[in-house]
């Protein structure tokens, strides 16, 4: 069941796979692991993304890798946790719908555009919403029972595919009792809770993962230049938000953006700059990026 030499495997998720640190982790298992083998790993995770905005990356990110697998993680930014601030009634019942319905329809979506390409599909159920650990963030209630509800999409949609399903989100309710896994927000595992997620996947796969212990430095060339890529695709689902405008017409508006210090109107600042600094830096440098990330193995 685990990757064998020759494997490139693609990791497609929000913030939680793009925050590089359970897939650093299962990268650095298999390279100290399986040194002489070539199995190569790909982090196309984007922060605050959606499959739907996955879906437009697709050709550009996912399918230059290619990939003979495809791990799939998403619910969250999909659900709109924040549908759930609307007052109770027909209204919000509609919009949390129509989220639902979409991300069912992206599912299958992603599946036959990955299965097309010739990647095997492995999907994980999404983290669950920290809804009832104890921390000094705010609550979004309901939250935790509608991530669930996604999972169980998730479940039901890998069995009627035949697909691989990696247990996330029962496996880290479970553990959560024990420890605090998530951050302020409730949705972003911390650093602990990254390790429990790829002890989980490893363990999945038959594997066994060392005992914690911060990300091998010899990973971090790696981490940074997947880093700068993935900057490139959050400012344009952020910020941008319209892929289809030409290259040119998207780097006079973030460079507009910049120079007008519009980042300052949103509601997290210190994001927006850093996405449209990141895509103004790194979008010229797109295919240097990709060859690099694939020529560190």
């Amino acid at each position: 069941m685990r990757f064998q030499h020759g494997d490139r495997v693609c990791f497609i998720g929000d913030s939680i796979t793009a925050a590089n640190e359970h897939v650093a982790r299962i990268a650095a298992h298999y390279h100290d692991r399986y040194p002489t083998e070539d199995i190569r790993f790909y982090n196309c995770g984007v922060a605050g993304c959606t499959l739907t905005g996955l879906l437009q990356y697709f050709d550009d990110d996912v399918a230059p890798r290619r990939p003979t697998h495809a791990v799939v993680m998403l619910a969250v930014n999909d659900s709109g946790p924040w549908l759930l601030e609307m007052p109770r009634g027909e209204e919000r019942f509609a919009a949390l719908k129509e989220r639902y319905d979409t991300y069912c329809r992206n599912v299958e979506a992603m599946y036959q555009k990955l299965t097309a390409i010739g990647a095997k599909v492995i999907f994980c159920t999404p983290v669950p919403y920290a809804e009832y650990e104890p921390n000094e963030g705010g609550v979004s209630r309901g939250c935790y029972a509608m991530v669930a509800a996604y999972a169980a999409y998730v479940r039901e949609f890998a069995r009627a595919k035949n697909c691989p399903l990696c247990e996330i989100h029962d496996y880290i309710a479970e553990e959560m009792q024990k420890q605090v896994f998530f951050g302020p927000d409730r949705t972003h595992p911390n650093e602990a809770g990254q390790y429990y997620m790829a002890k989980r996947f490893l363990a999945f796969q038959g594997e066994e993962i060392a005992p914690f212990a911060p990300i091998p430095a010899a990973m971090a060339e790696w981490r940074a230049n997947t880093a700068a890529l993935r900057k490139v695709y959050e400012g344009e689902w952020n910020v941008i938000q319209n892929y289809a405008l030409p290259t040119a017409e998207k780097m006079a508006f973030m460079q507009t953006y910049l120079d007008e210090k519009r980042y300052e109107q949103t509601h997290a600042p210190q994001s927006f700059e850093r996405w449209v600094k990141g895509y103004l830096e790194n979008k010229p440098r797109v295919k240097e990026l990709m060859d690099i990330t694939e020529s560190i193995w």
